[in-house]
């Protein structure tokens, strides 16, 4: 189930399907820093969903340290792109990342 938020540098951003943004924007999803909110579309598959959150997420975390020298669109979507196929194809991996360090002490 997609969560309703995300924790991003300590701050809590809500992800909101919002289809008529998608539409007027003609993009998959939206970082918006000033409200720390994630628009994403909703007309469109899940496994695109998943790719534009962590599209945006990339967003959103880079807003906070490159303001001045700011990634490229097509930087963040080569990158995003390729981590996303590299977590999907390694399930193990990105539970291992996640997992609690105490617990398998």
């Amino acid at each position: 189930m997609r969560p309703k938020t995300l924790r991003i540098l300590g701050m809590d951003w809500e992800i909101i399907i919002d289809n008529e943004a998608a539409a007027e924007f003609q993009a998959l999803g939206q970082t918006h820093h000033q409200f720390q909110r994630i628009l994403l579309s909703g007309l469109h598959k899940p496994q695109q969903q998943k790719l534009a959150s962590l599209h945006e997420v990339g967003h959103a975390t880079e807003g906070y340290y490159c303001a001045k020298d700011r990634l490229k669109e097509e930087q963040i979507s080569r990158f995003t792109t390729n981590f996303f196929q590299v977590m999907r194809d390694n399930p193990e991996w990105v539970r291992w990342l996640i997992e609690d360090d105490a617990l398998s002490l």
